[in-house]
């Protein structure tokens, strides 16, 4: 059973229940005050003629008359001073019986009032001692079957009333309770939602309220719960895109040595060459768990690194790759006499700008240049390649989000690249960003002086700490 109908059929055995008690409680004293007019008002009657019956003669006469003759006397004068409706009494023999039953037994009325149930009537039944005439006593027998029929007519009025009141209360709960209880349906549904996948659903918070409190305790866990889950693709999509770049050089030094000729000092660099890949993939895949938050130690540290010596690493590592399509790559930095330091992770720092030339000499067509340059406080990586549209470039940092999906996806790639060169960024204080413009939006002169109508330059604008 539904939430809303245990609400309803609770509230209703309660309203009910309630309305049960109030009832008979009303009825009651409705029954009690209507008897209780009744033998006021019948007790009055009796009062008065009685006063009558005593205005009549004086007991000095009723005294002076025979027995006989006194019980006559005392018949006569009761028949004219009562009607229908009473009796004369004498002990347990009735004199005058003026209603319409038979008197059976006077002894049985012990109090002064009773009521008795013949049939369909009601006869209320009191008795009074006749002050003048001792061993007397009138009987008042009244049908008071309309006083019962006003309680039944008001019972019913009241039952209707209760009724009316029942089901217009119960109606107002129901909606109220459906109001109420409508976010633990949007709950519901977005929990329903969430478990087929749907992690960006939420909740709207309408109240302050308990059930508004646990709508906004359940979106902050989803947020939880779909930032858990983003980092774990995030880091199993960054695993599998950073360790493409060691295992190229590996796959491609090794095809050499097996299947062409090479002089001893070239099949040493590719031996050391390998070696060096197996290590950097070895650091790389526990610096991307710990980065990505898989598990916590120090293998994230900073350290004083040569800004030429990254440029010539990432020249080094990606040559295979820009060998393929034929791509130029110039570094430089402002004053090339100068020592230049950033203050980072190498491995982390490696990945960044890896992934920045990946991604340029994907952009770029065959025979293209690529420029790295480190000027005062900024490191760019610029390329002349196809250009990034101007509505993707606000995305493009978003996980698995991938401006041209065609060529990503024939290249290789996941659309994890710049979202991991991202969170890099961030790690080290840097601001990334990325211009770009495709073919025919305009001309822009590059470092050698020549001009290209479209290309792609990404800027890490470093903290004031990071160079030394």
């Amino acid at each position: 059973m539904k939430l809303t109908k245990k609400l309803m059929v609770i509230l209703s055995a309660g309203l009910g229940a309630g309305f049960l008690a109030i009832s008979g409680a009303a009825v009651w004293q409705m029954r009690s005050q209507s008897i209780a007019v009744a033998v006021d008002n019948y007790g009055k009657q009796m009062d008065s003629i009685a006063y009558a019956l005593a205005e009549i003669g004086t007991r000095e006469e009723y005294e002076n008359l025979g027995d006989i003759a006194a019980e006559a006397y005392l018949k006569y004068q009761f028949r004219r001073c009562y009607k229908e409706g009473y009796a004369l009494l004498k002990g347990e023999e009735c004199l005058v019986n003026l209603t319409d039953y038979e008197v059976l037994s006077p002894s049985a009325l012990e109090d002064t009032h009773m009521i008795q149930h013949l049939g369909n009537k009601s006869v209320l039944l009191m008795k009074q001692e006749i002050s003048q005439f001792p061993g007397y006593q009138v009987l008042l027998t009244q049908d008071i079957s309309p006083y019962y029929q006003e309680i039944e007519h008001r019972v019913i009025q009241l039952i209707l009333l209760c009724g009316l009141i029942w089901t217009v209360t119960g109606a107002v709960v129901f909606i109220l309770a459906r109001k109420a209880l409508k976010p633990l349906q949007r709950l519901t549904k977005a929990a329903e939602k969430i478990g087929e996948g749907g992690l960006d659903e939420r909740v709207p918070v309408e109240s302050q309220d308990e059930i508004g409190e646990f709508a906004q305790v359940f979106n902050q866990m989803t947020e939880k719960v779909e930032s858990q889950v983003e980092d774990l693709q995030l880091l199993l999509g960054a695993l599998a895109h950073e360790i493409k770049t060691p295992m190229t050089a590996v796959i491609g030094y090794s095809d050499s040595l097996l299947h062409v000729k090479l002089p001893e000092e070239k099949q040493k660099r590719a031996l050391e060459q390998i070696h060096h890949a197996s290590l950097r993939l070895e650091r790389l895949s526990s610096k991307m768990l710990n980065f990505l938050g898989a598990y916590e130690n120090d293998e994230v540290q900073f350290e004083e690194l040569d800004v030429k010596e990254l440029f010539q690493e990432i020249i080094r590592e990606t040559e295979i790759l820009r060998r393929e399509k034929g791509i130029r790559i110039k570094a430089e930095t402002v004053d090339a006499d100068k020592h230049i330091t950033i203050n980072g992770d190498r491995e982390l720092l490696l990945a960044l700008l890896n992934n920045l030339v990946h991604n340029a000499v994907k952009a770029s067509q065959p025979g293209g240049r690529i420029w790295l340059k480190a000027d005062k406080d900024i490191i760019s990586i610029r390329d002349e390649g196809c250009g990034i549209p101007e509505k993707d470039l606000p995305h493009v940092t978003e996980a698995f989000y991938m401006a041209d999906k065609s060529r990503t996806r024939s290249e290789g790639g996941s659309g994890l690249g710049l979202a991991l060169c991202d969170r890099i960024a961030i790690l080290h204080g840097i601001r990334m960003e990325i211009r770009s413009r495709q073919a025919g939006s305009g001309n822009k002169s590059d470092t050698d002086g020549e001009r290209t109508d479209r290309g792609t330059e990404v800027l890490l604008h470093l903290p004031d700490q990071c160079f030394r």
